[in-house]
């Protein structure tokens, strides 16, 4: 991350922020700067996330990261600023705030996400989801015996999610994927999708969770995220609503 001295007309172009993510080629670098004409000790700030190719709408880790440095570290430019804080409020390009509790006597950091509701789409119709076919065969390429529980489509974060079968025996289906990423990332989906969520119920008793996602993004320059908390923002609710309670 990098934090930088004006607002808005920041130390740096785009193009060198742009140029800056793609040497890092980490799945997000964020850019954090102070916002105009907010008082001192008020903890406000904007931030933006950049991905090896492009600017993303959200990303949690790269906040929770900012938020840790901004509080903790006393050689950031803002620490003065932030020491005291019990929140750190950010907001973004696209007109979205995002607020991060400081909870130091519990050593923790509590970001409050948006919704990102999905709901369920009809992969087989025709029109804008032909595309669905080439996407899951690019997806699951040479995976066997999987079955697809249902498709749902979140139009605010613009992610996808396939829910797999959980039976006993086939949660491993999750972990052997090895997607086509040549062909994944040259469907055209009408920029309706911008990133695939694969997720498969867990067994809590025996995982200690209660379950398991990969999240791809060919699309924004990133194979496959790691760690992505932007994609639980629709995937909690995907669960919660299924057969048992979060």
């Amino acid at each position: 991350m990098m934090f930088l001295k004006r607002p808005f007309q920041s130390d740096i172009s785009d193009s060198i922020k742009h140029d800056i993510a793609a040497q890092f080629n980490l799945s997000e670098t964020a850019f954090v700067s102070k916002l105009p004409q907010s008082s001192a000790h008020d903890g406000q700030f904007l931030i933006r996330w950049m991905t090896p190719t492009n600017e993303v709408p959200l990303c949690g880790h790269a906040t929770l990261a900012a938020t840790h440095v901004l509080v903790n570290e006393k050689t950031n430019r803002f620490y003065d600023v932030v020491k005291s804080c019990e929140r750190v409020k950010f907001t973004t390009k696209f007109g979205s705030k995002l607020e991060c509790s400081v909870e130091k006597e519990q050593s923790r950091l509590v970001l409050n996400f948006p919704v990102n509701k999905p709901v369920p789409i009809d992969v087989g119709s025709t029109g804008q989801n032909q595309w669905f076919g080439k996407l899951y065969s690019s997806l699951l390429a040479g995976t066997d015996n999987v079955k697809l529980l249902d498709v749902q489509w979140s139009a605010s974060s613009k992610k996808l999610l396939l829910r797999l079968d959980s039976d006993k025996g086939k949660t491993q289906i999750l972990t052997t994927l090895k997607p086509n990423f040549a062909e994944l990332g040259q469907i055209n989906s009408g920029d309706m999708v911008r990133g695939v969520i694969v997720t498969q119920k867990a067994d809590i008793q025996a995982d200690k969770v209660h379950f398991w996602s990969r999240y791809f993004t060919p699309w924004n320059g990133i194979d496959e995220d790691p760690v992505t908390g932007s994609a639980h923002t629709g995937m909690l609710l995907v669960f919660q609503n299924a057969d048992f309670s979060i």
